[in-house]
Order: structure tokens, then sequence, then C-alpha cells
């Protein structure tokens, strides 16, 4: 059964970022030869003509959704249903090189240090990223089974809930940020997964918030107009990524 690649396009109160779409100009550049699913999520008329447009350009199967999903919830219905290993990919990316060749494992993306987040205040903790994540879905349901059996016995009077995919906050107590698990951090957590190597990591640039960068303000100094200097120029991405790594080591932080 053939590896297929998602790809899920929001449009924020119906206007649809250009970060949203920019994947489309190298989508074929990064996966040549696998079948992808644009799902629409919700858009309207306008958007979805356009990403209707872009998807077939790319030979790209278009899938609308009738129901909107916040990205963590359509992940996880992914998970939940897909007989086979995937890859997801966001809208947001540019790739330089066919990333087709980096599946391997149960889990595998660009590894994302725990960090301080000035844009919510809460500190983030480690995850493989879900912007470019290969996904063994069976493998990772049989994972989600074993660890529940372990900590929730039976016999076990109640059963605590466990977030592997959705993003959720962990109160730390008073006067300490929450923990902030991102979408698929929980998977990470529990499971661990395989790192990209610096090599793989070159293959392609994700711009960080795309979709939403303009609400941020000032959390992140400089970020909007960086995405808008890649989205005009891709040839600024190589830039981008030595600022993203910038980031994490003056943003680090530890957990217990």
């Amino acid at each position: 059964m053939s590896i297929k690649v998602h790809l899920l396009v929001t449009a924020l109160n119906g206007r649809l970022n250009e970060a949203s779409v920019l994947v489309f100009r190298t989508l074929r550049i990064g996966f040549p030869t696998l079948p992808v699913t644009v799902w629409g999520n919700r858009l309207n008329r306008d958007a979805e003509e356009k990403v209707f447009a872009l998807a077939a350009q790319s030979g790209a199967c278009w899938l609308p959704m009738a129901q909107e999903l916040g990205h963590d919830q359509w992940i996880a219905k992914l998970i939940l249903e897909s007989p086979s290993p995937f890859w997801l990919c966001d809208g947001d990316m540019i790739f330089r090189d066919n990333v087709e060749g980096f599946a391997r494992g149960f889990l595998a993306g660009r590894y994302e240090p725990a960090f301080h987040e000035p844009w919510s205040g809460t500190q983030k903790v480690a995850r493989l990223h879900r912007s470019l994540l290969y996904v063994d879905a069976p493998a990772l349901r049989g994972l989600f089974r074993e660890w529940m059996g372990k900590w929730h016995p039976k016999g076990f009077p109640f059963l605590p809930e466990t977030e592997f995919v959705k993003q959720h906050y962990v109160p730390c107590g008073a006067g300490l940020s929450p923990l902030f698990y991102d979408t698929m951090a929980g998977a990470f957590q529990a499971f661990g997964g395989e790192s990209f190597t610096q090599v793989e990591n070159s293959a392609f640039t994700h711009l960080h918030c795309g979709s939403y960068v303009h609400r941020m303000g000032d959390a992140i100094p400089g970020l909007a107009k960086a995405h808008d200097d890649v989205i005009s120029d891709a040839g600024k991405a190589l830039l981008m990524d030595s600022e993203q790594d910038r980031f994490y080591a003056m943003t680090e932080v530890t957990y217990a």
C-alpha cells in the first residue's frame, strides 16, 4: 500500500494567508512521486477555488471538508483511521530536495527542542515538529494501546485522559509557566522517534506560525517581515533556517 502525503489548508476568518499555500511552489520537489491529498478545511468559495487550482497543478487529490477541524484534531483523526503510514506536510513549506526517502521508524521529523514560547508565555516541550512528519499510524496506535495498558492496568477505577496528539497545557504551580504540549509532543515524549539529520533538515524550510504570524504582533520581532521576505524571494529561506536555530538557542528551557 502506497504511502500518502496529507496537507491541510486553513483560511483563518476566511482569509487565505499566502504562507498557507507557499508549499505548492515546490511540493513536487519534496514529494516527486507520492500521492498527495490536499484537505480544504471548510474554505470559503474564493479560497477553495484557489487551493483547488493549486492542487490540480500539483497533481494532488482535492478533498474539501464540511466540518472545520483544528490541525491537531485533523492529525488525531488521520492516525486513528489510516490503515497505512503517511506523511504530514504543512502549507508554509519550501522544499529544496526530495524528502521521500526520509521515512523510517514509527515517527520521523525535525527535532524541536524545549523552549520558552514568547507569544503564549509557556514552556514548549521537545517534539518532532509536525510541519514535515512521517507517521506510521498502525504502529503508533499499537504503542498508544500498550502505553495505556501499562499505566492504566485492568481494574483501575478511573481512566485519566492522555493526549498523545492534541495540543494541551500542563500546569506547573503558582508562579511557573505551564508546559505546552504542542501537536504530537505527547507521542514524542512517550515513545521518542527518529530525528532528521542535518543533511535532511537542509532539504526544506518551514515558516513557523505561517498561517497566523501577523496576529503575533511583536512577540517575536521581525518574524512577520522574514516571512514576507521569503514569500517574495524563496532564496532567503536559507537565512531563515539559521535564524530559527539561533532563536531556539536563545529561548532554550529545561524542565523536570
